[in-house]
Formats: C-alpha cells, sequence, structure tokens
C-alpha cells in the first residue's frame, strides 16, 4: 500500500489533480488489478490486526514539528491539550446518545470545535507570519466556542438560540459523532475498542 496527501496536489501542486487524473486513468487502462482506495475503504477492506509505534516525523521543515511547536506557538499547546481532555471527559459521560437532541446537537458542536482548535494550521499561520493575526484570533474564537458549549453542556443549561448561533458559524462535519472521543485504553486501535467499534463500521 501507499497513501498520498491529496490535498497536496492541488494547495502546493496546481497541476497535481489533472496528474492525478492521469494517473488513474492510465491504471484503469493499463494495470486494472491495481487497487485504488481511499484510507477509509483500505481500512475497513483491509482492517489493521495490531498498532505499532510509529518515529516521529513530519513534512515540516527538516521533517520536524518547528512549525507548529516552537516559542510563538508554545502558549497554544497547554489549551489544546486541556480541551481535548475535556472532550473525552465529556464525551464519557455520555457514551450512549442521548434522548435529549439539544443536548446531543450540543456535544456534537463541541467535538466540532475541538477539532477545528487544533487545526494545524493556525500553529504555521503564526510561525511563518503569513497571517499570525488571523490565525490567532480564529485559534481563541474556536477556544471560546468550545468552553462556552462545554459550560453548557456540564451545568446543564443549554442556550438553544446560542447553540444555533455557533452551529451557523461552524457548520462542517455534518455528521460528526462526539463519542469518537471517549477515552480508550494506549496502544489500542480505536476500531478495536469495544465501545467505539459500532462508530467505524
Amino acid at each position: 500500500m501507499v497513501s498520498f496527501d491529496t490535498e497536496l496536489y492541488g494547495h502546493w501542486w496546481f497541476e497535481g489533480v489533472e496528474f492525478i487524473k492521469q494517473v488513474i486513468r492510465k491504471f484503469n487502462q493499463y494495470l486494472p488489478e491495481v487497487e485504488r482506495l481511499t484510507a477509509g475503504e483500505y481500512i475497513t477492506k483491509y482492517p489493521p490486526q495490531e498498532a505499532i509505534q510509529i518515529p516521529e516525523s513530519s513534512w515540516g521543515q527538516g521533517g520536524h514539528f518547528y512549525v507548529w511547536q516552537n516559542h510563538l506557538t508554545e502558549w497554544m499547546w497547554p489549551i489544546i491539550h486541556s480541551c481535548e481532555k475535556r472532550m473525552s471527559e465529556i464525551a464519557d459521560k455520555y457514551s450512549e446518545i442521548p434522548e435529549d437532541k439539544l443536548l446531543h446537537r450540543a456535544l456534537n458542536q463541541l467535538a466540532r470545535e475541538n477539532l477545528l482548535l487544533q487545526s494545524s494550521d493556525w500553529p504555521f499561520l503564526i510561525t511563518t507570519w503569513q497571517a499570525k493575526d488571523y490565525a490567532t484570533d480564529r485559534f481563541n474564537e474556536h477556544v471560546d466556542r468550545f468552553s462556552f458549549i462545554a459550560d453548557m453542556i456540564e451545568n446543564n443549561s443549554i442556550d438553544e438560540g446560542k447553540l444555533a448561533e455557533i452551529e451557523s458559524i461552524d457548520n462542517c462535519f455534518s455528521v460528526i459523532d462526539y463519542r469518537v472521543y471517549q477515552s480508550i485504553e494506549e496502544g489500542v486501535i480505536p476500531q478495536q475498542e469495544k465501545k467505539l467499534a459500532p462508530l467505524y463500521q
């Protein structure tokens, strides 16, 4: 198996989309036995049997993590880790989807905000100074919205109007399931965790 980050084909190499199209056509014509699958399709067809420890590396400058973790961005990481921990704690309390539809919406929006505040674009843009103020503002906005929703859930006082307003701003990942953030045993593949396995079928 070989995987490609297809986002880079159109982002950093505008001819890349045409290149991929031609590769697929050539495979169809000359090598039809070679399968073309998304990562999700591959995992479904060939379920992993074990977890491995992959050595640290990155596509960032120097093959390391400097563009994301450095003196300009170090303030972000404790916040990200704190939100991640809080997300898991809340998800663990609601291992079953609640019957309360408003609470369910809030849990899913909390998961969206958690993903959005974790975007690698924010520290990248801060480090490169391409859009430092914008990235800082966006990060803080997602953190604020995450905290606001988490407070509403934990205080059992969800304001539907406020939630709808936030949903209208950040409405990506329409089929998100907050339960993927439930805590799991370290080293276990999520698809093999009993409580999470149904989410991956």
